[in-house]
């Protein structure tokens, strides 16, 4: 017979082993918990995602904002090459200049440039690379001439960059470079590519290349003043010290054509040089001087050579009885030809679609006071006259070196041996911009060298340095002018 079937059976469990409502409770705790410490860290991780494309996307604006500043200086370059004024120090083209209003964000560049002999405010241009030194063409004359540069720094950098291996008193070859530790490397027995290259030299160190100038802004800024307290270490002193950087380039040089690009004559050539002399505007006097002078056999150092010049002749000329030997004669080359004389004349060979690269020539009309103190035949006095007229001068001067000499400055034979040395004019541009946003803040800084030498500007190259940090204070409650309208 079969038992029924006992339901409270299945239903028993062990003593000790009842219902626990309250571990049901603590695991669900733990679980929602978990669940929204989850939930917090998506929430946190996007935020932050959003938060890195957002400032990824405002890094990006500011980029373009600097990019805009940099086509704006080319620009100016390309159209008016020649007029120092548009370029140099505009503040209506170049200041807090508009590029996009994006909702809350209004966005702006800034081009900016140090003032060579002014270290309380910047220039609102672009810098001039003829107005410094070319540290690859400069004599140990010059070099010695710079401020902070000593017999030890010259012969090194000298050693640097020539062709031997014999190390001066005080320089370095190989053999040293050799023994550097951790790394040891070659010695470069070639020009310098860039003035970076020069913390690779014996006795070259930031302080020395750099100075205190962490941002290249050339104003002395908090914290370049402070001592030891934040980068950079520096005196103390008040004073800022710019280092070589804003004397010295590595890129200057010009094509020995004239100011429209056309070949020069060379005074030096043939009977079809002579020819051409005709038809630039010198005197007859002045192209008769140069025939006869060249017909004897003579050779002309120097354009310049021509300024007040006189010779004696050593022996007839049949063409004219009264070009006799012992006649002095007068080139008539003074204030009214010098321009013309330095601009169309040339001693080397032209045509040929030749180009003759003439580097580091020093830019009169641009240099600083440092610089020009530099060069041999010029000390600070001079140096400072030449700064103080050439804010005078009119734009159809700035051609050429000639307003030395129209001016007053220099004498006919101080001109002479100056003069191999300087231009009136630069090709070769570094651009500095910075792109900022108003409210916020954030910006990038790029730096740009262009060489308008060939008549088309070229980019050598572009660089962010955004990590030397904002060179000034942004501030956009001045009047500003936009892209559209600022020219």
């Amino acid at each position: 017979m079969r038992r029924p079937l006992d339901m409270t059976a299945c239903c028993n469990t062990p003593r000790g082993t009842g219902n626990r409502p309250g571990t049901v409770l603590a695991v669900t705790i733990v679980v929602v918990g978990l669940a929204a410490m989850t939930s917090v860290t998506l929430l946190f991780r996007s935020r932050a995602e959003i938060s890195a494309s957002s400032a990824g996307q405002k890094s990006q604006q500011a980029y373009a904002a600097a990019m805009s500043g940099l086509h704006r200086a080319i620009s100016v370059l390309s159209d008016s090459p020649g007029n120092i004024q548009t370029w140099y120090d505009n503040p209506d083209l170049f200041y807090n200049q508009v590029v996009l209003e994006d909702g809350g964000e209004t966005w702006y560049f800034t081009v900016y440039a140090p003032n060579p002999d002014d270290k309380t405010t910047v220039r609102y241009g672009v810098i001039d690379e003829s107005g410094k030194i070319n540290i690859n063409v400069a004599n140990e004359q010059t070099l010695l001439g710079l401020p902070g540069m000593d017999q030890e720094l010259v012969d090194c950098l000298l050693d640097w960059r020539d062709r031997d291996d014999e190390p001066r008193s005080a320089g370095a070859e190989q053999e040293y470079y050799s023994t550097l530790r951790p790394i040891a490397y070659r010695v470069k027995n070639s020009q310098l590519t860039t003035l970076e290259e020069l913390m690779l030299v014996k006795g070259f160190n930031a302080s020395v290349v750099y100075g205190e100038d962490a941002n290249l802004n050339g104003i002395l800024d908090a914290n370049e003043d402070d001592t030891t307290e934040s980068f950079p270490i520096d005196d103390g002193d008040g004073e800022l010290n710019r280092g070589l950087m804003g004397m010295l380039t590595t890129v200057n040089y010009e094509f020995d054509v004239d100011n429209e690009g056309n070949d020069r004559i060379n005074i030096n050539g043939g009977p079809e040089d002579m020819e051409l002399l005709r038809e630039i505007g010198l005197s007859a006097e002045t192209v008769q001087f140069i025939e006869l002078y060249r017909k004897e056999g003579n050779g002309f150092s120097h354009p310049a050579e021509l300024l007040e010049m006189e010779y004696t002749l050593k022996q007839d000329h049949e063409e004219d009885p009264q070009l006799k030997k012992g006649l002095i004669i007068f080139s008539q080359v003074g204030e009214e030809q010098l321009s013309t004389v330095l601009d169309k004349l040339t001693i080397l060979p032209t045509g040929g679609g030749r180009k003759i690269a003439n580097p580091g020539l020093v830019n009169v009309n641009t240099a600083g006071v440092k610089v020009l103190a530099a060069l041999p035949g010029i000390d600070e006095n001079l140096a400072r006259q030449i700064v103080s007229k050439r804010g005078s001068l009119d734009e159809s001067a700035e051609g050429t070196p000639a307003w030395l000499y129209t001016e007053g400055i220099l004498d006919a034979q101080q001109f002479l041996a100056l003069v191999p040395r300087l231009t009136g004019r630069g090709f070769q541009f570094r651009i500095r911009c910075v792109g900022f946003a108003h409210p916020s803040g954030g910006f990038r800084v790029l730096e740009a060298v262009v060489d308008r030498a060939s008549g088309v500007p070229i980019i050598v190259y572009i660089r962010d340095i955004t990590r030397l940090g904002l060179p000034m204070a942004m501030d956009v409650s001045a009047e500003i002018q936009t892209v559209g309208g600022g020219g």
